[in-house]
């Protein structure tokens, strides 16, 4: 802009004319936003219009996409080619969940299998934007905990009877039964055996 003509921006007319110049990018360089033979093509793209996102005003090129201001891109996707998100060339737009790009991920998961046990599409509830494995083991813990003490180690199928696992079709006395449960509260306070009394006492699911 240091050389620039100042007919450039500031068109010729009323004293005014000069005072109301917009400062956007795009107000001025809206015809090579358009141009059809810039690569990639902006319009198709729905590329942003502000400009100064991916170049700087000192030049064009080389242009310097900042793409952490519309997605971070770590661990696996660093490596992705832009392609495998942004099909045919379209870039605006583009969904930033997870499933959006990874149903097929989920849906051909088998341990557990996500689809028949009707698991969560918000995949960053198990999983991180790094890797799939290893998913975060404490996940159900804010349900009920199962990542320590006597829950630990069970399977899916355990609790979850039938395919799916929201919500679970259990109860604590469906699994421990009167006899032996009474018998190790002898002497406790207050104790009975009900449904769900035990989270009086037990509301981490342990001992």
């Amino acid at each position: 802009h240091a050389a620039a003509d100042c007919t450039a921006c500031h068109q010729l007319g009323r004293e005014e004319t000069w005072r109301s110049t917009p400062t956007e990018c795009f107000a001025c360089h809206a015809g090579l936003y358009r141009r059809p033979d810039i690569h990639p093509n902006h319009v198709d793209a729905r590329f942003s219009h502000e400009c100064d996102s991916c170049h700087s005003q000192y030049s064009f090129t080389p242009a310097r996409l900042q793409h952490d201001v519309f997605f971070p891109l770590r661990g696996s996707h660093e490596a992705a080619d832009c392609f495998s998100c942004h099909q045919n060339g379209v870039y605006g737009g583009t969904p930033k969940q997870c499933y959006a790009c990874h149903a097929d991920d989920y849906n051909g998961a088998i341990d557990p299998p996500h689809a028949s046990y009707a698991m969560s599409r918000q995949c960053e509830s198990c999983h991180n934007d790094i890797a799939w494995q290893p998913t975060r083991a404490n996940w159900h813990d804010h349900v009920f905990k199962i990542s320590s003490g006597h829950h630990a180690g069970f399977t899916c199928a355990d609790c979850h009877f039938g395919q799916t696992l929201p919500p679970a079709n259990f109860t604590c006395i469906g699994c421990h039964e009167r006899g032996p449960t009474s018998g190790r509260h002898d002497g406790v306070t207050d104790f009975v055996y009900e449904n769900f009394a035990c989270y009086g006492c037990h509301q981490g699911g342990g001992g």
